[in-house]
């Protein structure tokens, strides 16, 4: 193992107790690059087009150090890029400024926070939603940063409370907002114009209000299945008001086991864990649950 990062020459590190090592410099190239694909990719803001090939060379020319740099790229900075024409240029910027608006949770995952996945996010932002209701003659942009604000201002200890957020996870969130180099990234992209799209006033998801037939349920998904990819059964999860975890715990109600389980069906079996198969689990959808 390398004590130093092999792009930026850092000295690696390791937390105390964990296995990876890590370059800790929020600045190397490596991680910029890495961290700015998170958030283009399909688990952050979904832009179609801004792979590798683009986002490299943005990098390499000094034009994309963070994610609000995106949303102020010209088209013609985009067709200056090579194999980009004028009509590839303009496509480009269209799906970006689309991406202008964009689901909270989905924005707090790209914002790459260590320990912060997909469900962490969702977890998040139905939190925010609650401490921060938006109001009848409230617009987006509005809403947006007021739950920004709320965000950034939330102690660990805060954080830690939310269903769903544990004290390493909520340690992390802290972090992120109270360092130097990434403290202001989810502002910088409302100065941007990003916004959320916000919950219509007076209503929200059915997690968020612990409505449906799996409200205040904890269900973990493994092996594969027939009918579901492992992320269309955990939407499947969300939409019927219950939490999509991603291990078992002695606060898992349901394990959602497909063919080659492995070590999470184990685990269940030894927490006394209910164990579904795919019927199983159609059935606790539809309000099944005898």
């Amino acid at each position: 193992m390398p004590e130093r990062c092999p792009v930026c020459d850092t000295p690696a590190e390791r937390e105390e107790g964990g296995v990876v090592w890590r370059c800790p410099n929020p600045w190397c190239p490596a991680q910029r690059l890495g961290g700015l694909l998170h958030f283009t990719g399909r688990g952050g803001v979904d832009i179609e087009g801004a792979g590798y090939a683009v986002v490299n060379q943005l990098i390499e020319r000094d034009l994309l150090r963070e994610p609000s740099d995106l949303y102020r790229l010209s088209v013609e900075t985009l067709e200056s890029l090579d194999r980009y024409a004028r009509k590839s240029a303009e496509n480009l910027h269209a799906r970006i400024q689309a991406a202008r608006r964009r689901p909270l949770a989905r924005i707090v995952n790209g914002l790459g926070i260590r320990h912060v996945g997909e469900q962490t996010a969702i977890d998040l932002a139905a939190w925010l939603v609650r401490e921060t209701s938006r109001g009848e003659d409230e617009s987006e942009g509005e809403w947006t940063e007021r739950a920004v604000r709320r965000l950034e201002g939330a102690s660990a200890e805060e954080l830690t409370a939310v269903p769903g957020i544990g004290g390493v996870v909520g340690e992390a969130i802290a972090a992120y907002f109270a360092n130097e180099h990434t403290r202001d990234t989810l502002r910088h992209l409302l100065e941007a114009g990003v916004v959320a799209e916000a919950p219509a006033p007076g209503t929200v998801a059915a997690e968020i209000e612990g409505m449906g037939p799996l409200a205040g349920k904890t269900l973990v998904v493994t092996g594969t299945l027939a009918g579901f990819s492992r992320p269309e059964a955990e939407e499947a999860i969300r939409a019927a008001g219950g939490h999509a975890a991603g291990s078992v715990s002695a606060k898992t109600d349901y394990l959602v086991a497909g063919e080659k389980a492995g070590t999470k069906l184990a685990k269940a079996e030894k927490l006394g864990v209910s164990v579904l198969d795919e019927d199983g689990f159609r059935r606790l959808l539809a309000g099944d649950v005898a």
